[in-house]
């Protein structure tokens, strides 16, 4: 006869329990996400070429795998590598746009937004934009402000 005692946990309640921890991971990893994007918004680490998931975790005071996790989960389909060079497209168009940077040459513009190199910066500015960041400049600035 079976030990009451010993008797298996039902698979509805078993079912539930996990259920509530994936929910509470998914909400942790949510959270977790939304700190990594203020964190890249206001911080603006991104702006050196040497930030990574690596970094970024021992910055966050977490492992690389739960940082990646993190943005796999809310990262609609994006990794970190993505998401920097993201953000550091987006400064590079902004300080193409500024007219006080017309002067300003794209190898200065990629190493202010965080490339390593202006070729890094040139292919990925050319895959998200399929221009040059110099035909870019000339799209959004007038002729006057570029003379």
């Amino acid at each position: 006869m079976a030990n009451p005692a010993f008797s298996p946990v039902s698979s509805d309640s078993s079912r539930q329990l996990l259920t509530r921890r994936q929910r509470m991971r998914r909400e942790r990893l949510k959270e977790l996400y939304a700190t990594i994007r203020h964190t890249l918004a206001k911080e603006r680490p991104y702006r050196h070429p040497d930030c990574n998931a690596r970094t970024m975790a021992q910055h966050l005071g977490i492992s690389p795998r739960l940082l990646a996790e993190a943005i796999n989960e809310w990262g609609k389909g994006e990794n970190f590598a993505a998401m920097v060079t993201r953000y550091r497209l987006r400064l590079a168009c902004q300080l193409l746009r500024d007219p006080r940077h017309a002067y300003t040459t794209s190898e200065e513009i990629a190493l202010r937004s965080g490339f390593a190199s202006r070729q890094s910066f040139y292919n990925s500015f050319r895959r998200a934009f399929s221009m040059t960041p110099c035909e870019y400049r000339e799209s959004q600035l007038s002729p006057a402000q570029l003379e």
